[in-house]
């Protein structure tokens, strides 16, 4: 259920906030509108993401951080734990617990601000893989949303491959993989 409403939000980053009936020109102006709104959007998005980040220890931010910059998160993950000495490893492991639970709970707080902010943007975008680069890319100028940006592309990422698992897509359908 996250995994579609964070796709939803992903791809509206262009569009306008909820409550604003006005109709806006066109104008030459437009992607710099685009990119106002990829910046807002992930804003909210960190907003959603930070304070779930925030509570994390610095063994377990670090271990995170590592996993998710890593070729293989799974076995990278496994080995900063195993550095780690026995009540340590089973506080990281608990708090990845808490944050794996907050994307995969519906009625997590994680997912109703997710929800929300979906409900906040409405048009789609003529790209929705490029509104979800640009979005990952605005998470990760925000120094307090790093760790947040790399899980939400993570996320992501697996999500894609769990879609693309399911209908036979390929790497070239990939728009977090696909970034360059």
């Amino acid at each position: 259920m996250l995994f579609a409403t964070i796709l939803s939000v992903a791809c509206n980053t262009d569009s306008k906030e909820a409550g604003n009936e006005e109709e806006e020109e066109q104008t030459d102006e437009r992607p710099a509108k685009k990119k106002n709104g990829a910046a807002k959007m992930a804003a909210d998005v960190c907003g959603c993401i930070t304070p779930l980040t925030n509570t994390l220890s610095p063994d377990a931010k670090r271990v995170f951080e590592r996993a998710m910059k890593s070729d293989d998160p799974e076995n990278t993950t496994e080995e900063e734990i195993l550095k780690l000495d026995e009540d340590r490893q089973m506080k990281v492991a608990a708090e990845m617990e808490v944050i794996a639970t907050a994307f995969q709970k519906e009625d997590s707080e994680l997912n109703n601000c997710m929800n929300k902010v979906s409900k906040k943007y409405k048009d789609e975008p003529e790209d929705p893989k490029k509104a979800i680069r640009d979005l990952i890319k605005e998470m990760e100028k925000d120094d307090d949303c790093e760790l947040g940006a790399l899980i939400f592309k993570s996320y992501m990422e697996s999500g894609m491959e769990d879609t693309k698992n399911n209908t036979n897509n390929n790497d070239d359908d990939d728009p977090v993989k696909n970034e360059e």
